[in-house]
């Protein structure tokens, strides 16, 4: 995976391709000083089906106050990229209110998703589940971000 400040740093991997949103990616994977290059999207997205994260995922987190909080993901796969939005309700509310926008990849069943503003999300896909872990941006310790867990169901 190549890394890059400017998708001009992108134009020998490929036709198209283009630098991702500054400090996405996790960790050291790559590290968030540094975006990676992203394929192009293509012309249709994928279909819906046992190969594809296109649709709206709803489930909850671990408890992020004294009881679970309900989230849902509205995604749209386009070859191996994803782009969608994270929503979030008040715990015991189906009202979801819009969190993010998020983008990402998918390599084989599992879903890499990063947002401008810092949340990440990794999960595993199998049928119509998702299950990994979301993380928040911290808010006073940059060593200390929210990781909770995430288990979600195509709706």
């Amino acid at each position: 995976m190549k890394l890059c400040k400017t998708s001009a740093d992108c134009a020998d991997v490929g036709p198209g391709y283009f630098c991702d949103t500054p400090n996405s990616g996790c960790c050291t994977d790559p590290p968030k000083e540094l975006a990676r290059c992203v394929a192009p999207y293509s012309a249709e997205p994928a279909p819906e089906g046992s190969s594809s994260a296109t649709g709206t995922w709803t489930g909850t987190t671990d408890p992020l106050t004294e009881s679970e909080t309900p989230v849902q993901l509205q995604l749209e796969e386009r070859g191996a990229n994803i782009s969608g939005k994270v929503l979030l309700a008040s715990p015991g509310s189906t009202k979801f209110f819009e969190l993010d926008n998020v983008v990402g990849t998918r390599s084989a069943d599992v879903l890499k998703l990063t947002s401008s503003a810092g949340l990440t999300i990794e999960a595993k896909r199998t049928a119509d589940d998702l299950v990994g872990t979301i993380r928040f941006p911290p808010l006073d310790d940059p060593a200390q971000p929210y990781v909770a867990r995430l288990e979600l169901k195509r709706r």
